[in-house]
Order: structure tokens, then sequence, then C-alpha cells
């Protein structure tokens, strides 16, 4: 793989070292078994980028799929996977995902560029920690730290294709010691590479933060999300050498609204243990229309979707060894309400369904270090998905469950190099598309998707800013 910056992980510099968020165990880049990439907001700022896509598209191992020329259908792949590689990609936004039950890809737009404090890219299966969607990989994107210190930005960009968007943000604290807060507001708007490429953005943010101590703290973010955008359709081949701007459907859009909150705490328990726990709630609307010249089709799509995640992370000496183990649970439901309808050559349709899934996982992970340069990692999860299907003819109601495994060693001989070989096993629930097809019928014989994978690679910092990393891996999928 060529050459990447990373300056968070130089040992020279006097800064603190960065935790890698979506570790979840509080790990930094350089102590976990993986290719872990953290790209900060000086660097995205230092290359112009425009878009959370413009971003994903130049890091090494991860590429882009942009059907329709803007972020709002980009579909990110990772370890090779092709067709519906988004589903093997998990990618959360402050540790929320972004990821869709549905067959939609993460909508990239809801992300405005200027409000990214880093991006966290871990390569490779994150299953055991994160369940669903995490197979080829996580991407944990971060926006403005409300503990940064206090500053407020405004700015205009400018770019090709009338290309304009506007950042104001805040960010500081209230007279009262160890409350911070944060806030944003963005909008970007597009013409496009291709005709109906267009779109436009409306984002609003803001959160609040108060740490009693190093160890106790209280959250509270929420966002709002408003886009429109032209899809124009796919080209084949002839029509891209002819011209790979035009639109083979001119008039087809989505609209779409979102919002949610995030409410997260910590506080230690024990004299080595840390208890943490977040809360989340968000509702997705859709409304997509399709115009050919023999059918109109309307998609009204609402998704609600809810969390509680805590975990609790120890860390202790066993028979004189260092050791870390964290124990966490993820409880989701995921609400879906689909209709769709329209005209075909005369003949109106309409199919109308919803899908509840529910969902509850344990995990345990555990670092054993053998000696202070290397480790053992162990770790396993069990997740269940209750589902329920509701159509006009009454409803079904099933389950399933999945389980992953994992297994890694570490070793660092040195500050500046690291070794890693990784074995486990990864699991991915079916979409809400692929269990329900025409009329809201499901296919309660459709099983999760489950695979082994293994890796290994090595990492060394050559200078300042300039890292060098190589994974070799193989994975085998199934169902």
């Amino acid at each position: 793989l060529p050459a990447q910056t990373s300056p968070e992980a130089v040992p020279a510099t006097n800064l603190p070292p960065i935790i890698v968020q979506a570790s979840r165990t509080g790990r930094t880049a350089d102590a976990m078994p993986a290719n872990v990439r953290v790209i900060t907001a000086e660097e995205i700022a230092r290359a112009g980028h425009q878009s959370v896509v413009d971003v994903l598209q130049k890091q090494a191992g991860v590429y882009v799929r942009e059907l329709s020329g803007n972020p709002a259908n980009a579909q990110i792949s990772m370890r090779g996977f092709g067709a519906n590689s988004f589903g093997r990609v998990l990618v959360l936004v402050n540790g929320e995902r972004l990821n869709n039950p549905d067959m939609s890809s993460p909508n990239f737009l809801r992300v405005p560029v200027q409000s990214i404090s880093r991006i966290e890219i871990l390569h490779g299966s994150q299953t055991v920690l994160h369940g669903d969607f995490a197979e080829a990989g996580v991407i944990n994107i971060i926006t403005s730290d409300p503990d940064a210190a206090p500053v407020t930005t405004v700015a205009v960009s400018a770019g090709s294709y009338d290309t304009y968007g506007t950042h104001l943000s805040t960010s500081g604290a209230f007279a009262e010691e160890g409350v911070t807060y944060q806030a944003e507001a963005d909008w970007n708007r597009s013409g496009g590479y291709r005709a109906n490429g267009d779109y436009e953005t409306y984002d609003l943010s803001a959160g609040v933060t108060r740490h009693w101590d190093e160890a106790r703290n209280l959250s509270l973010s929420a966002f709002y999300h408003d886009s429109t955008y032209g899809m124009p359709g796919s080209l084949t081949w002839k029509q891209f050498k002819s011209n790979p701007r035009q639109a083979t459907t001119p008039d087809d859009q989505t609209d779409l609204v979102s919002g949610g909150f995030n409410v997260g705490g910590s506080a230690a328990l024990g004299a080595d243990g840390r208890l943490d726990a977040n809360v989340t709630a968000s509702r997705r609307e859709t409304d997509s229309e399709w115009i050919g010249s023999d059918f109109h089709s309307f998609l009204d799509s609402d998704i609600n979707s809810y969390a509680f995640t805590p975990r609790y992370t120890l860390e202790n000496g066993v028979l004189g060894h260092d050791n870390r183990l964290t124990l966490g649970s993820d409880l989701r439901l995921d609400q879906s309400s689909t209709d769709l309808h329209g005209v075909s050559y005369g003949f109106p349709y309409a199919s109308v369904w919803d899908y509840d899934r529910t969902s509850w996982a344990g995990y345990a992970q555990d670092e054993f270090f053998l000696t202070e340069t290397l480790s053992l990692t162990l770790g396993a999860r069990g997740e269940r998905f209750f589902n329920r299907v509701t159509n006009r003819s009454g409803a079904d109601s099933y389950s399933d469950h999945e389980a992953a495994y994992e297994a890694a060693l570490l070793y660092r001989p040195a500050e500046a190099l690291k070794l890693f070989t990784r074995g486990a096993r990864y699991s991915r629930a079916p979409f809400v598309d692929e269990v329900v097809g025409w009329g809201g019928v499901p296919n309660t014989d459709l099983v999760p998707e489950t695979g082994l994978t293994l890796e290994t690679g090595a990492q060394v910092i050559l200078a300042k800013e300039w890292t060098a990393a190589v994974t070799v891996d193989q994975m085998a999928s199934q169902d």
C-alpha cells in the first residue's frame, strides 16, 4: 500500500495519543492488531476536500463507487466486496450508525466536511465489537469536539460544477467549570458533475458535555439534516464513452430528512474499571420519485432507530501480566415503514409493509500481555434478532441469531513498529429489502451471512507524518 500520513501516531510529538473511539476499548491506533488510519481535520483542510467521499476515496484500501456523481449515493467498499459492499462496511458518526437497515447506502451528505474533527478507518472484520455491517471494516466520522479549545469559525467555500457551501460553528465553555458546548450550522449545494446530479443540504447540530472529573462525564448531542438530490441513473459503456455527464433518468429525485439525539456518559466503577453507556434515537424520512415514459413510481420510507449500548472496561493485572477486559451489550430497535406505489403502463400498483427488527447482543474481548511487547486478544459475540413483518395480509414473526469470534497477536518490538496476525468469524443480518419482497411478503428462511477471515500485517513509522502499512488478508463468505 502507498505511504500514508499519520501525524497523530508519531511518538515524538508532545500531543497526547489519540484514542480511537471506534475501538470501543480505549486503544490508540498503534495498540490495535489491525491496519488503522486516522485522518485529522488539518489533513482534510490541506487537501482541499469538498466532501467526506472526497476524503475516503483517497485512502488506501477504501474504494468508492459514485453511481450518481454526488455523495448522496456513494457506496464504500473495503476488502474486495462488490455489489452491496456498503452493507459490509459499518459507518459511524460520533459512534452512531449511519448505515440503514434497508438496501440504501449511508448518506454521506449527512456529514459536512467542514464539521469533521477526524475520521478513523479500521480495516478488517470488527463484528465482535460492533456487530452488523462490520464485516470488512469500520469508518467512524467524528465531528467537532465539544472539549476542544473555544473557537468560532465562519467559512465559505466554492468549487467546480457550481459547488458552494457555508459553515458556522462555535465551541467553548460555560461559566460553570467543567461544562463545554459546541454548535454548528452548514449549507452546501452543487450542480453535480452529471445532469440531474445536483444536491442541496442543510445541517444543524449541537452538543454539551459536563465533566466532573477525569472519569465522570455526561454528554448530550442532537442533529438535524435535510437534503434534496437528483438521481441521474446508470449508463452503459457506450453511453459513458459518448457523454459521461448525461442522465438517463433526468427527472428522478429524492428528498431526505433525518434527525436524532445521543446521550452518553462515563463513570469509574471500582479502582480499575470504567463504565460507558450511550442512548441514541434517530428518524429518517425518505421520499423518492422515479419518472419514466411508461411509469411513475413513488417511494415513501420511514425508519426509526433506537439503541442502548453499555460497556465495561477493566484494566488490571492477571498472574503478574497486564490485562484489559471489555464487556458490553448492544440493544437495538429498527422500525421500518415502506409505501411503494405508482402507475406502470397505465395500471396502478401499491405495495405497503412494516418491518420491525429488535436485536440483543452481548460481547466480550480480552487483551492479555504475554510480555511488554507481545499481547494476545480473544473476543466473542452472540446476537439474536427478532423480526416482525406486517403487510395487508397479516403479520409474520420469526427470529435468527449470529455469532462472531476473533483471536489476534500483536507484537510491538519498537515504538514505531507493529506486527500483527488475526483470525475472525464474522456475520451480517439481511437487509430489509432482502427479506421482504413484492407485496411485503417476507422470506423467513433467509439466514444471516457468515464467513471467516485471516489477515497478517505490519505498520512502521518512517518519519514524522509518514507511515507505511501493508496487510495480506483472505475472506470466505457464505449465505
